[in-house]
């Protein structure tokens, strides 16, 4: 819904008032003023675009646009932008993740992640193992990872 009236911004209130209360979280985060100040009783004398309303609700914290929140799948960190954020609270933290591990011929690895054309992060290194893409922090992540399954397939290693 684009704001252009008083209106508009009760009815966007509204609805944040509404995510507060589903999720137990104070009614005084469901409006920001000037991305900052946040106001629990507003009364709308500013400009519309200084008003800003939560777009989901992660970790018990109101998330809105401009937000930095961390993907728990891929692992990687983005901006949050005004596009619906349907299943944010289950696939996102406000804290960067610890990366999983594994052993593989004696030596510890971190697991790489599957990923997607939806999840693409081009900083990261993609590859397929099987037939599966999956992310790799970095050139030396992958490079050890890749060599160590070689090894386990070539017979010369055990897990």
């Amino acid at each position: 819904m684009t704001t252009k009236s008083k209106s508009d911004l009760h009815r966007k209130y509204a609805d944040a008032l509404d995510l507060c209360d589903k999720h137990g979280i104070e009614r005084s985060f469901a409006v920001r003023i000037d991305e900052v100040d946040f106001c629990q009783y507003p009364d709308f004398s500013r400009h519309f675009k200084a008003y800003s309303f939560p777009l989901a609700v992660v970790e018990n914290k109101p998330v809105f646009k401009g937000d930095k929140l961390w993907n728990i799948a891929v692992g990687f960190e983005f901006t949050v932008t005004d596009s619906p954020l349907t299943l944010l609270d289950k696939n996102c933290s406000w804290e960067k993740p610890k990366p999983k591990t594994f052993i593989l011929n004696g030596d510890k690895h971190i697991l790489p992640t599957r990923c997607s054309l939806s999840e693409y992060d081009p900083h990261k290194i993609s590859s397929g193992i099987f037939g599966i893409q999956y992310y790799f922090n970095d050139k030396e992540h992958y490079d050890n990872t890749r060599n160590a399954i070689v090894n386990l397939l070539d017979g010369k290693g055990d897990l």
